[in-house]
């Protein structure tokens, strides 16, 4: 239960470290044509209500948690099984 918790962190981490080269699309680019879309090869994880990459969104918000995060606040639900 442990190791999968920091193979997530880990995983938030590369994306948040290598986000630009990851993401397959433009996180703030609408596609009105593929409005709520499922998963597909081209949406990994879908799109959202405005066209928008649900997985490139992720990646943006894994950035963005990169320059604001806390070790204890990051760290605790990992640690809490412990």
């Amino acid at each position: 239960m442990i190791g999968a918790c920091f193979v997530v962190v880990a995983a938030v981490a590369v994306m948040a470290v290598f986000g630009s080269l990851i993401a397959p699309q433009n996180a703030y680019a609408q596609n009105l044509s593929a409005v709520l879309a499922g998963p597909s090869g081209a949406h990994w994880l879908g799109t959202d209500a405005l066209g928008r990459d649900v997985f490139s969104r992720l990646i943006v918000g894994a950035r963005t948690l990169r320059g604001a995060w806390r070790g204890d606040l990051f760290f605790s639900p990992c640690l809490q099984g412990i």
